[in-house]
């Protein structure tokens, strides 16, 4: 499957707390966030810049979950992030793509993702909605005794 087809899964724009840490070397761990979040992958801004293909292990920690979802992933890509701190740090927007989850992990995950993205179109829904009936049905100016 190629990466334009993974583009075309449900991805929801999300920060998550991620803990990292590379299979092999060099060993390095840290501390990343995603900027979204699918049911193949997940892409994190993170302060360790690594090789394309690197393997790692992740604990994706979900809002309201006492317990990090388990997941392994290769780098895909990465790239720097324009933005650089007061402290000068370079950071990398990271793509990593799924190659391991144990099933009760796949299931939480995918049903964290997908009631977020259902409630954000609800909630879309009804905005649009809004507007269109401010705009069959304006409302009388204040007043105006209508």
């Amino acid at each position: 499957m190629s990466t334009f087809e993974y583009r075309k899964l449900l991805r929801a724009n999300i920060l998550l707390k991620v803990l990292y840490k590379t299979k092999n070397w060099p060993l390095l761990e840290g501390v990343a966030y995603s900027k979204n979040v699918g049911t193949v992958g997940i892409n994190i801004i993170m302060g360790d810049k690594l090789e394309k293909n690197t393997e790692l292990s992740l604990q994706i920690f979900l809002p309201g979950d006492d317990k990090p979802v388990m997941a392994a992933g290769k780098l895909v890509w990465q790239y720097k992030c324009p933005y650089l701190p007061p402290s000068s740090r370079q950071y990398y927007t990271s793509g990593i793509q799924f190659s391991e989850m144990a099933p009760n992990d796949a299931i939480r995950a995918s049903d964290f993702i997908r009631n977020l993205l259902k409630t954000r179109s609800d909630a879309e829904v009804k905005k649009v909605i809004d507007m269109i009936e401010n705009i069959k049905h304006p409302k009388p100016p204040s007043g105006s005794g209508k």
